[in-house]
């Protein structure tokens, strides 16, 4: 890998001198600009792996741009403010193995209005982070005040014995709050029936037999004297 990354080395100065300078990335290392931390200065981050030995790290500064070659693979960067060269300086991070660029403005207060802006935009983004944050914790704890309004409920349904004497919860809370839904109906379906005739013969004979005639009672006269009666006559009908 020394020649190899000598060599490319070697290539990129050659393309410099040139005048060939572009921006490029060869390796997809992840990196980071920072101009927070230390005001008035500009700080490169570059993520490179922990255990890569810093032989096989190359670093190139100018005023407006930085060339690292890591691996025989170019990242060259724009600098957001022109920097002194001079004393600007690079190290390793000793507990992640990132390599950072240190490095001066020329001028302190180049680019404080867009710092200024950017602070504002961290501010409101963690703003709105922490109130939807806030607005979950209150949704969260609606949710388990419902719960235990409903176990609080069932438990002195219970205690009572009976529907009677125990208070309905359902509704207090909207179902969007976390609340309990009421619950459906239930599906209605039509059942057809069929009527089925007597056809027993009991049924039937008492049908078709008419009801007995109603008794006659003659009543008679004690004054009167007792008729004779013709024991060969028939009994009369009444």
């Amino acid at each position: 890998f020394d020649k190899e990354q000598a060599d490319r080395i070697a290539e990129v100065r050659r393309a410099e001198e040139e005048g060939k300078i572009r921006q490029c990335n060869e390796g997809k290392w992840e990196f980071s600009f920072d101009e927070h931390t230390r005001p008035g200065h500009v700080v490169l981050d570059v993520a490179c792996q922990r255990h890569l030995d810093s032989s096989l790290i190359d670093v190139d500064i100018h005023p407006n741009y930085a060339t690292v070659v890591i691996k025989s693979k170019v990242l060259r960067l724009n600098l957001p403010a022109e920097v002194r060269v001079g004393d600007s300086k690079a190290q390793r991070s000793k507990t992640t193995g990132h390599l950072v660029l240190i490095m001066p403005k020329v001028n302190p207060k180049e680019n404080e209005v867009s710092i200024r802006r950017e602070k504002r935009e961290v501010a409101d983004l963690q703003s709105a982070a922490e109130k939807a944050k806030a607005e979950a914790e209150r949704k969260r704890k609606e949710k388990n005040t419902a719960f235990q309004m409903q176990e609080a409920g069932a438990a002195a349904l219970s205690a009572a014995g009976g529907p009677s004497k125990a208070v309905n919860i359902r509704g207090l809370v909207l179902p969007s709050k976390g609340g309990i839904a009421p619950p459906k109906a239930a599906d209605m379906s039509a059942v057809s029936t069929t009527r089925k005739e007597n056809t027993s013969n009991n049924a039937n004979a008492g049908a078709d037999v008419p009801p007995p005639p109603p008794k006659s009672y003659a009543f008679v006269d004690e004054d009167e004297e007792e008729e004779e009666v013709d024991e060969d006559e028939p009994p009369p009908i009444f």
